[in-house]
């Protein structure tokens, strides 16, 4: 797999439940290659795969056909982060690509206070980073974070979640100009790469489907 950026040091093993590495090493803003092996020993893919399918299965169910767009992105984030035990929090914002502030619209999951307090201002560091970068046009985006992350609210999740891994991915109305994000968190370092970043870019493709739907309503 190919090496992923990182805000500061890169974790090379699985957090632990307070947020300090069990192992770090110190080479600052690069991330080593993805191992061959999982992330930790109690890792196997199918199960979080089936996690996963289970997830939108029940986000899908969860939403009537009546539902307005942000009711039915909400059932799925909450479905995300209630049966994927290791995504801790799922986000997304959709609105001007060229905003200079991007803040959580919908937020769900154990590290919500996080998401509720986010204020991300466009500046020469965040526009380094996977929130920026997936607005610009980047379809995915995966960085590793940890307590010594350079940016302020990454070493804030990492210590008080025990969060590792953070992907964002690009959303875009089909009918107009806007774009949006879907940003999921895990502890499990590494997480978004052994499922593959197709999986959660297929399900970016389906939310980008229903902000489209509101945008025709607008």
């Amino acid at each position: 797999m190919p090496s992923r950026p990182a805000f500061g040091r890169v974790l090379a093993k699985s957090c632990n439940r307070a947020g300090v590495p069990i192992k770090s090493d110190s080479e600052p803003l690069v991330a080593k290659a993805s191992p061959a092996a999982p992330p930790d020993s109690i890792f196997n893919l199918a199960i979080e795969q089936e996690y996963i399918a289970r997830a939108m299965r029940k986000g899908a169910s969860n939403s009537p056909a009546a539902a307005m767009p942000g009711q039915i992105l909400q059932s799925y984030c909450d479905s995300l982060t209630s049966l994927a035990p290791r995504i801790a929090l799922a986000w997304i914002w959709f609105g001007d690509p060229d905003s200079l502030l991007v803040a959580p619209q919908i937020y769900s999951g154990r590290a919500s206070e996080y998401a509720r307090n986010l204020k991300i201002e466009r500046n020469w560091l965040t526009a380094k980073g996977p929130v920026f970068r997936a607005i610009d046009g980047r379809r995915s985006e995966i960085f590793s974070i940890s307590p010594w992350s350079v940016w302020k609210p990454w070493r804030q999740v990492a210590r008080d979640h025990a969060i590792c891994s953070v992907i964002a991915l690009q959303l875009a109305s089909s009918v107009d100009h806007r774009r949006g994000l879907l940003v999921m968190y895990s502890d499990t370092e590494q997480y978004f790469d052994f499922l593959g970043e197709q999986v959660f870019r297929s399900m970016a493709d389906l939310f980008s489907v229903v902000l489209s739907k509101e945008a025709r309503t607008d």
